[in-house]
């Protein structure tokens, strides 16, 4: 969650820097090619981090599933006919 954050904010700042830079050439081409690269790269941080904290609770529940006796306990027991 650290990294996530840190990330984060690492883009905000660079964005900030960017806007401040080139500002009265924005609308240049290196100027729109850095905001758009900005602009892609902070919501991928927010895609990245999702995509591994849903592969931890994958692993997480992977490794309950088998340790748990839940999956034992859903299973019909066989009960043999009283006569």
């Amino acid at each position: 969650m650290k990294n996530f954050v840190a990330l984060f904010f690492l883009n905000i700042m660079i964005l900030i820097l960017l806007l401040t830079m080139f500002s009265d050439s924005l609308l240049s081409g290196w100027g729109i090619i850095l905001l758009f690269a900005l602009m892609t790269a902070i919501p991928m941080t927010f895609i990245l981090h999702q995509i591994d904290t849903l592969d931890n609770l994958t692993k997480r529940l992977e490794e309950l599933e088998k340790n748990s006796i839940v999956h034992t306990a859903d299973e019909p027991k066989e009960e043999e006919p009283t006569v």
